[in-house]
């Protein structure tokens, strides 16, 4: 009886040593928690959503990041408190489209049709809704535009603009889509991604880049560190085969992906770049981008990137007008001020591109003192910038359509005599 008692006492004493020692470590836990939700705060307010937003990004081959496809976002957003009543809908591939890019409408007699092309701004984020986002705005206002002066043509205006893309992503999504809707015209607007991302990533690539390149080593077994390659040789089949391997390799992600970008960076600035171990490899990165100034980086990146992109897109559809537009930006810096003069001299008076056109609505906007409620934030227009935005822009392709009308006009009353 007394050894069946002392059983029960030490069993019991075990479990309530146990469930104490449990609870300790769950309000340890917790106030771990609790320390790293004051203390560190996502990159984005809709990174902690249970669902993804509209703008948690997909990885797409070609073009890089596009936000979800076929999603909706209504009342009020994380990310902005402009608007209570936020409705805005996604396409295909999340561009702000109605019908399947793999089988465009066909092309009306009389549709004079402009392909939109940019970043978040130029899809019309910051508008409450799609209606009143400027690339649903432009094409009514253009064609009541043809329609008073007696030409019976309709506009239209296909989005193809996509947010955190840089305009030579803007050059392949037309090159992979526009070519079937045939553009009478391309506008690009855009301005603030080809500052922000390169003066971020210290060079020419997408802000997605380095954590793909870096997800790459965590699916290498090449990649891994050395303690890990040693324990392979012990166990080969479970550090090779098995998930563990990449396991290990995850939790040194954020290294893979500095590597990636210093490599990147060194072998675009460095004549003497080549294998070197990691430590002189993060110093001479790490070097080289506190010696970069802003004007380095627009300069070497920011102009070149526009320049080139933008001579591509006209080479890509010759004979098609390309309008350029350069956003406006709410204290802009500087050097934006510079790249919206060097890039239309370059293009234009250098490289003798005819068919590119620029309109600098920065410069509009500075004139006529239109910050800041034309804007929700520093880029992103609202629904009176949207509006103002329209306006410029019809006012500056009116002569075109007019003229683009009358050739189709012409063209179908041509038709009829061909054949008699």
């Amino acid at each position: 009886m007394k050894f069946a008692k002392t059983i029960i006492f030490n069993l019991s004493a075990f479990l309530v040593s146990s469930v104490l020692t449990i609870a300790a470590l769950l309000l340890c836990l917790k106030m771990f928690d609790v320390y790293l939700l004051s203390h560190r705060h996502p990159a984005a307010a809709d990174e902690d959503a249970d669902e993804p937003t509209m703008r948690t990004p997909e990885y797409y081959p070609f073009t890089g990041g596009q936000i979800q496809a076929y999603k909706r976002e209504r009342g009020k957003l994380p990310w902005s408190n402009f608007y209570d009543d936020f409705d805005v809908v996604s396409g295909e591939y999340g561009f702000f489209i109605d019908f399947r890019l793999e089988a465009p409408p066909p092309k009306a007699d009389n549709e004079i049709r402009i392909v939109l092309t940019g970043g978040s701004a130029a899809q019309g984020w910051g508008g409450r809704t799609n209606a009143d986002m400027f690339y649903q705005l432009l094409p009514a206002r253009l064609t009541q535009e043809l329609q008073e002066h007696g030409q019976n043509c309709k506009v239209t205006v296909v989005n193809l603009a996509m947010a955190s893309s840089l305009i030579y992503q803007n050059f392949i999504a037309l090159n992979k889509w526009a070519h079937p809707l045939q553009p009478d015209a391309i506008v690009s607007f855009s301005g603030h991604n080809e500052l922000a991302i390169p003066e971020t990533t210290r060079g020419d690539f997408d802000q997605f880049a380095s954590q793909a390149g870096g997800l790459l080593h965590v699916l290498r077994y090449s990649a891994s560190p050395r303690w890990v390659k040693m324990l392979a040789q012990y166990y080969p089949g479970i550090v090779k085969r098995t998930a563990l391997g990449s396991l290990i390799r995850l939790m040194y992600l954020p290294d893979y992906s500095d590597d990636w970008e210093a490599k990147y960076l060194l072998s675009r600035i460095d004549p003497t770049f080549g294998p070197m171990p990691r430590e002189e490899l993060q110093r001479r990165y790490q070097a080289a981008i506190k010696s970069m100034t802003t004007d380095q980086i627009v300069d070497s990146v920011s102009i070149p990137l526009y320049e080139n992109s933008l001579e591509s897109i006209s080479r890509d559809f010759p004979g098609t007008p390309v309008f350029a537009v350069f956003q406006p930006l709410y204290q802009s810096p500087d050097v934006y001020t510079r790249m919206t003069t060097v890039v239309p001299g370059r293009v234009n008076d250098q490289d003798h591109y005819a068919d590119i056109k620029f309109l600098n609505l920065q410069r509009v906007w500075e004139e006529h003192n239109y910050f800041p409620g034309s804007l929700v934030d520093s880029a992103h227009l609202s629904n009176d910038g949207h509006k103002l935005v329209t306006t410029y822009l019809s006012d500056w392709l009116v002569p075109f359509v007019q003229d683009r009308c009358a050739h189709i006009i012409a063209a179908k009353a041509a038709a009829p005599q061909h054949a008699n």
